[in-house]
């Protein structure tokens, strides 16, 4: 009970210091989030992410990366991307060593069909079949639909082009 009063106290907060939906930002602590409870949590991503803060999202995405829930690596990609932020690749393919669908089917896409203006700097992902397929593969193997549809289309493809 007593970290539930804490929670709704720093929920209290949150929606004290801003202003409608204007970005905020805020210091998150681990030794905070180690308190809160899966539920908690959830609520928490979920106001920040509506509050568009997004330091605090990655704080805590990190912090939920290191709880095991690898399935915030792309999340966490996503909020660099956003940015055009070449770091999100990379952590696309930290989530991709994890097996997380979200990751392995968005780096098959990038490299299927190429990222050029998704990052600044000049940084690009070209396209690459053999790279796309491989990813395409781990992630219809862990049941992904998309990825499914995706290779088979894939293969459908390169057998139409090899039978013209």
């Amino acid at each position: 009970m007593k970290i539930n009063a804490l929670f709704f106290l720093f929920l209290s907060f949150i929606l004290s210091c801003s202003e409608g939906n204007k970005p905020i930002s805020l210091k998150i602590e681990n030794n905070f989030l180690e308190k809160l409870n899966h539920d908690q949590l959830d609520v928490l991503t979920y106001d920040l992410l509506e509050r568009k803060s997004i330091d605090s999202l990655r704080i805590l995405y990190e912090y939920r990366i290191a709880e095991g829930f690898n399935r915030y690596y792309y999340d966490l990609a996503a909020s660099y991307l956003e940015l055009k932020d070449k770091k999100g690749i990379e952590i696309l393919k930290k989530g991709a060593d994890y097996k997380d669908n979200n990751c392995l089917l968005a780096l098959a896409m990038f490299y299927e069909n190429g990222v050029f203006n998704l990052i600044k700097d000049g940084y690009k992902v070209i396209p690459n079949k053999d790279s796309s397929i491989y990813y395409y593969t781990i992630a219809a193997n862990n049941n992904d639909l998309q990825s499914q549809y995706n290779l088979g289309m894939n293969y459908y493809n390169l057998h139409i082009k090899d039978s013209s």
